[in-house]
């Protein structure tokens, strides 16, 4: 068990920025909490090549302050999860064939999501998420010197619950209706989780041969598959009257972006004896075009997206490298 306090001061210091609702001057805040985490791990040796095991453990991200404005929480608080697995380590034909098998489940609660109200970010404390899954592992060595390898993984990530509304009451003025309020869920239940593919797969390959006088070569490479992704979750903009309530005016729906599937392929080879080693490698291979983050860039005063904004993957990269050990 693990216990952790987590006190934080901040202070925020505007000097222009009424355009956005933030007030001139220093507006200190400050945040608070004590944290409480476990974990339990048995493990069953079945055999001398084959172990299973189970765990069931809890973790957290801290929170902390938050920035001072109109509709956002002074603070956010930490979001937990609690993770059961349960897996199998095992070794056959004297040790030529490894398989490593696990599943698990994850509950995930108070979940930290950055939010933008009035054109200002900051973190808000979202609803409850679930991931389930699956992975495998197989190595396999069917001659002396060469090594193959297949690892899988499915994730099957999605929001419980509407993330809790954002409320801002009044937002302002309508002339002949009255004051409006808007109510702003930055996620929505069925969601996917961001940036979490739902399948991704490698395959490996290495031989390593010993040439004479300590030298020897060793090459190989890995193929990986990603799969595709969202960079975010729903949101849902609701402008109504503050009076007679409920009289909604208008409701805006921006779903997230999806970030296309991958593959990447990586080669290297080596020439090394105790002392030495000649290393060459491509990165991949093949100049796959992809990215790994994208964001949509809104003007906080127009209200309008302007353009995207996108983290591509490494471009294809050729490297040479030597190695002396002493």
């Amino acid at each position: 068990m693990r216990w952790s306090q987590n006190d934080q001061d901040f202070s925020q210091d505007v000097i222009y920025g009424q355009f956005i609702g933030l007030t001139p001057g220093n507006s200190p805040n400050t945040s608070s909490e004590d944290v409480v985490t476990w974990s339990i791990t048995p493990q069953f040796q079945i055999s001398p090549d084959l172990m299973v095991y189970a765990k069931a453990s809890t973790g957290y991200q801290p929170g902390g302050p938050n920035i001072v404005a109109p509709g956002l929480p002074s603070q956010v608080d930490s979001s937990t999860l609690t993770s059961y697995e349960l897996g199998m380590k095992s070794a056959w034909l004297e040790n030529r064939v490894l398989f490593d098998l696990t599943g698990y489940q994850i509950d995930w609660k108070d979940i930290q999501v950055a939010s933008q109200v009035n054109g200002i970010s900051g973190l808000v404390n979202g609803g409850k998420a679930t991931s389930r899954g699956l992975e495998a592992s197989l190595q396999v060595r069917p001659a002396n010197g060469l090594t193959l390898g297949l690892n899988y993984a499915y994730n099957d990530s999605n929001i419980d619950e509407d993330f809790p509304a954002i409320t801002i009451d009044p937002a302002g003025n309508i002339p002949g209706l009255g004051d409006f309020r808007v109510d702003v869920n930055t996620g929505l239940e069925g969601d996917r989780m961001p940036y979490v593919p739902d399948v991704t797969w490698s395959l490996t390959a290495d031989y390593y041969y010993p040439v004479s006088h300590g030298w020897a070569v060793d090459f190989g490479g890995g193929f990986r598959w990603v799969d595709d992704r969202t960079n975010a979750t729903t949101n849902r903009q609701v402008v109504s009257l503050s009076d007679p309530p409920n009289t909604v005016l208008q409701t805006d729906i921006t779903e997230p972006l999806v970030i296309g599937s991958y593959n990447v392929l990586d080669l290297y080879a080596s020439f090394s004896n105790d002392k030495w080693t000649l290393r060459t490698y491509v990165k991949n291979a093949t100049d796959e075009r992809a990215y790994s983050t994208m964001n949509d860039v809104t003007s906080a005063i127009t209200g309008v997206t302007h353009h995207t904004s996108a983290t591509p993957i490494q471009p294809r990269m050729v490297g040479f490298e030597v190695d002396y050990r002493f």
